[in-house]
């Protein structure tokens, strides 16, 4: 199985993902998309949930909606054109791959954005906060929101987030894979330009405070709550 991009040459960090954590690229080896889906699907939660997406038609899949500014403090929901990708490149994207011209902007260590991730028997949702105000959310069973920081509360909610992720670093590992949690369980993601740090607890724990990860989950929280209430409203 290969182990390098063949577009960017760079040593891939994980061999789970469809496309390259550096590049971005799709990687069109059918062996290496082959043995990849099988490593998602090995998770029983994420096999479970996500399997019937991944096998879904692309017209068929659950779509993923947009929010859009539409005057001080009003935002305009749109779906997305095209084919919404899986959940699995989404969730790749927003926390392998590294974005493009990050080292221009940020310090080698410097943090660019943050996740949670919330597994329950419904499947797992991931929220990304980006340091530039952007917000998303992406679902295991399908769809989803993104364009969160057209939206006041939920742009504040995730740079929240990322202020909290950034100044609990110390309590994060740094980490070259990027596993699902397992359902009952909050993983949270910090990313800069050349690492990743992570670390992951109950949700019990989260909730009762009594985890040192408490503190981060609030902000991310109000941010999903939000997101979710708006994909409501769109119906």
């Amino acid at each position: 199985m290969i182990d390098t991009c063949p577009h960017c040459n760079r040593k891939l960090m994980t061999l789970t993902s469809p496309v390259c954590n550096w590049c971005g690229q799709r990687i069109e080896d059918k062996r290496f998309q082959a043995e990849a889906r099988a490593h998602r699907l090995s998770s029983p939660l994420y096999g479970e949930q996500s399997q019937v997406v991944e096998d879904l038609p692309p017209e068929n899949r659950p779509r993923l909606l947009e929010l859009h500014a539409a005057g001080p403090g009003h935002v305009s929901i749109t779906t997305v054109g095209g084919d919404p990708p899986p959940y699995n490149e989404l969730r790749e994207q927003a926390i392998v791959v590294r974005p493009e011209g990050v080292m221009d902007d940020f310090g080698a260590f410097e943090p660019y954005g943050a996740a949670m991730e919330i597994a329950t028997a419904e499947g797992i949702s991931t929220l990304v906060a980006m340091a530039d105000g952007s917000v998303s959310l992406y679902l295991s069973a399908g769809g989803g929101i993104t364009g969160g920081g057209a939206h006041p509360k939920v742009r504040r909610a995730g740079l929240d987030f990322v202020d909290a992720c950034r100044k609990s670093m110390h309590l994060l590992k740094l980490t070259r894979a990027h596993p699902m949690p397992e359902n009952g369980r909050v993983r949270f993601f910090l990313m800069t330009p050349t690492v990743t740090y992570s670390r992951e607890a109950s949700e019990a724990e989260i909730i009762d405070g009594s985890s040192q990860l408490a503190p981060l989950f609030d902000p991310a929280n109000r941010a999903s709550t939000e997101l979710r209430r708006l994909s409501e409203e769109a119906g």
